[in-house]
């Protein structure tokens, strides 16, 4: 995966599948192999030489793919809520999938000398920051944010909305979406008190997760 997003589905589709049988014909057999990409695995299932199978699942999904997840050797979801998912959507029997939780590197994520850098670019030094990090897009439910945060901001003048993430289509955000947050923050006459800071490289995040008092 990792490919930045097009105005093509069309293109995204084909340049994953590309890489799918890339994976397929270029990886020699392994004792066993773990799967993030789900296409790649279902070129692995055709495979008369194929060992083992580790199958990472982030995020619920349906539709026919996820019967052939019942395949795999073992299936690790990312939480409680997927493994139940899963167990109901492609029947897995019990003993087949291990919750195993999103990690982080402590070395990376902690408090740091520029933690007060992020409050004074955006002129947040004396308020409460509601963050968010992701995705600016329709799935990810940011407009609901925005109606929580206006709630809280009727109540009381101190806090700010930190939104932290690609909002451009070229940043493999979604732009109408945006468009679309923007125009009700307008309505919301939270201009002032909303903003969005684009993309943030992995490696930069830590100064700004360190700035939010609450993070959704």
């Amino acid at each position: 995966g990792g490919f930045r997003k097009t105005r093509s589905r069309i293109l995204e589709l084909l340049e994953e599948t590309l890489f799918a049988f890339y994976i397929f014909f270029n990886v020699k057999k392994a004792d066993v192999t773990h799967f993030l990409n789900l296409k790649s695995f279902l070129l692995f299932l055709l495979n008369p030489r194929k060992g083992k199978s580790i199958v990472h699942l982030q995020v619920p999904f349906g539709g026919m793919t996820s019967k052939f997840l019942r395949f795999a050797d073992m299936l690790v979801p990312n939480s409680d809520y997927t493994m139940n998912y899963f167990k109901k959507r492609a029947n897995i029997k019990n003993g087949k999938m291990v919750t195993v939780p999103n990690g982080v590197d402590i070395k990376q994520f902690k408090r740091g000398e520029d933690d007060d850098k992020v409050k004074r670019r955006y002129n947040l030094t004396d308020n409460k920051i509601v963050g968010y990090v992701g995705r600016i897009s329709r799935e990810k439910g940011v407009q609901y944010l925005i109606d929580a945060f206006k709630i809280v901001r009727d109540k009381r003048d101190d806090v700010k909305l930190l939104l932290i993430g690609p909002c451009l289509d070229s940043e493999y955000g979604d732009f109408i979406y945006y468009s679309d947050l923007v125009s009700k923050i307008r309505d919301y006459h939270i201009e002032d008190d909303v903003m969005f800071t684009g993309v943030i490289t992995h490696e930069d995040l830590p100064p700004y997760y360190n700035a939010c008092d609450i993070l959704y």
